[in-house]
């Protein structure tokens, strides 16, 4: 993405602020501005004020430029053989196996049964808020421009990575899916020796396949500080045991593998995961859809675990008002959802390397 892609959010975020709620005075102070993409700025602001659904979204240079600055950096973004759907419609899982073989001249065929589950996907959102000193929307630093727009982005990265790794999320209806681990197999890491780490990575795969996966689009999910070891690793006779893998990715025992910070670390001291994952029984939802909103008017609960909700019972707490702060917040706005259609996953816990 070039420098000037990655700048949009932010030039668009500027200029709402600007504007104040006037898509004319936004729209304007953008084309005012000595910016590449000032008129793809000045027409997204102009769109403040229509009604949009979650498909126009996407149709945004603002919308397709934090889309673009999100979902590549997700896991979910990077596997390259899960299956794409659309939205509401319904999605058949084969939960049993078919059967075929060779036939005799004048034969039976032989008949196996098609045992069918389904059901419906809806769009789910990834929301990502951010609370700016205005001194930063009115500087003309490029390096602002860069803070705001990477912030939101990193945010919601995280929160998506998180959602869909950790196999402790069980997911909560009409809000947030379950993690493609959660309730998956385990097994617990027995060490860092070599001897150890072979053996778990080697018991993982074949895991996997006693579950029914062929293997052919398994991939192995990493935390950074797992990749480096991994990497680092000597074999018995002195040599580099894993060759293929560094901190980007690469090979491990022949599967490609993805290195994220965002796999979660449970425990105290804490201890990573390794999973092994079939990508092509993820099926998911992504039409590219995403909203950036900005405001400086409002009271806010400033807390990374807010308790004030529009439905059911609320917890008090103390609002912040952004005036008198003299603060502005933006809002990023990404619509996705997945699961997993057989459970084609395994997780090693406890990994201390």
């Amino acid at each position: 993405m070039s420098k000037v892609q990655r700048h949009v959010v932010a030039h668009y975020i500027r200029s709402a602020y600007v504007g104040k709620g006037a898509p004319e005075t936004a729209a304007c102070y953008a084309m005012a501005q000595n910016w590449a993409d000032a008129e793809a700025v000045a027409t997204d602001c102009k769109a403040i004020a229509t009604a949009l659904t979650t498909t126009d979204y996407a149709s945004t240079a603002v919308a397709a430029d934090f889309s673009a600055a999100v979902r590549p950096r997700t896991i979910l973004g990077r596997l390259t053989a899960a299956r794409r759907v659309p939205p509401l419609c319904r999605i058949l899982t084969n939960r049993g196996e078919s059967a075929a073989e060779f036939v005799g001249q004048g034969k039976p065929i032989r008949l196996s049964k098609l045992d069918l589950d389904g059901g419906v996907m809806n769009e789910l959102k990834v929301c990502g808020m951010g609370v700016f000193d205005k001194e930063i929307l009115r500087s003309s630093s490029p390096q602002a421009d860069a803070v705001m727009a990477e912030d939101l982005a990193a945010a919601c990265v995280q929160a998506m990575d998180r959602a869909f790794l950790d196999p402790s999320n069980a997911g909560i209806a009409e809000e947030r899916p379950a993690a493609v681990t959660y309730g998956a197999p385990s097994l617990a890491s027995t060490g860092a020796a070599f001897a150890q780490v072979d053996a778990n990575l080697t018991k993982m795969l074949q895991m996997l396949v006693s579950a029914g996966s062929d293997a052919l689009n398994a991939v192995w999910i990493v935390r950074p500080e797992t990749a480096i070891a991994l990497s680092s690793l000597r074999d018995t006779s002195g040599a580099l045991a894993y060759p293929q893998i560094s901190v980007l990715g690469g090979t491990l025992k022949g599967v490609p593998v993805l290195v994220t910070g965002n796999l979660p670390e449970p425990g105290s001291p804490a201890l990573a995961h390794i999973v092994l994952l079939d990508q092509s029984q993820v099926t998911y939802i992504d039409e590219g859809a995403a909203k950036v909103e900005v405001f400086d008017q409002g009271s806010l609960e400033m807390l990374d675990n807010p308790t004030n909700t529009s439905t059911g019972s609320a917890t008090a707490t103390n609002m912040i008002s952004l005036f008198q702060v003299n603060c502005a917040a933006f809002r990023g706005t990404i619509w996705t959802n997945w699961q997993l259609r057989r459970p084609f996953v395994v997780v090693m816990t406890g990994v201390s390397y």
